[in-house]
C-alpha cells in the first residue's frame, strides 16, 4: 500500500514539472509585446497555441525557425490542445485555421527578428 502511494506522488509530482515546462512561457509579458491569440478570430481551445505562434512569427528568424517549422509547430500544438478538450469540431477549426495561415499569412512572418527577440523569455514562449 504504501509503495502505491509513494509511486503516485512520485508519478504526480514528474507530472507536475513536465507541465511547469511546457509552459513556462511568460504570456503576461508576451502579450505585452507581440501575441495577440488567434488575432481577432475565436480562440475557442488555442489562445496559447496562438500566442506561440505569434512569437514564433516574430522572433523565428532569430533561432533558425522558418515560417513552415513555426505553423507545424502550432499545428502539433493545437493538435494536442483538441485532444485534451475539443473532439472533431475543434479539430475541424484547427484544420481550418492552418490552411488559412499557410495559404494567407506569408507576409506576417518577421524575416528580420522584432527587437524584444533576445529578452530571455522568449525562447519558452517561440517554441
Amino acid at each position: 500500500m504504501k509503495l502505491g502511494i509513494v509511486i503516485a506522488l512520485t508519478t504526480a509530482v514528474m507530472l507536475m514539472g513536465l507541465n511547469i515546462y511546457a509552459d513556462a512561457c511568460r504570456w503576461d509579458v508576451a502579450v505585452n509585446y507581440w501575441a495577440d491569440g488567434c488575432s481577432g478570430v475565436s480562440d475557442l481551445w488555442f489562445t496559447n497555441d496562438c500566442h506561440k505562434h505569434d512569437i514564433c512569427y516574430a522572433c523565428g528568424a532569430r533561432f533558425g525557425i522558418s515560417r513552415l517549422e513555426c505553423d507545424n509547430r502550432w499545428n502539433e500544438n493545437m493538435k494536442r490542445s483538441c485532444k485534451r478538450s475539443g473532439g472533431l469540431f475543434c479539430s475541424l477549426i484547427r484544420a481550418t485555421y492552418y490552411r488559412t495561415v499557410r495559404n494567407h499569412m506569408e507576409g506576417s512572418y518577421r524575416y528580420t527578428p522584432a527587437v524584444f527577440c533576445d529578452q530571455d523569455w522568449v525562447w519558452d514562449c517561440a517554441y
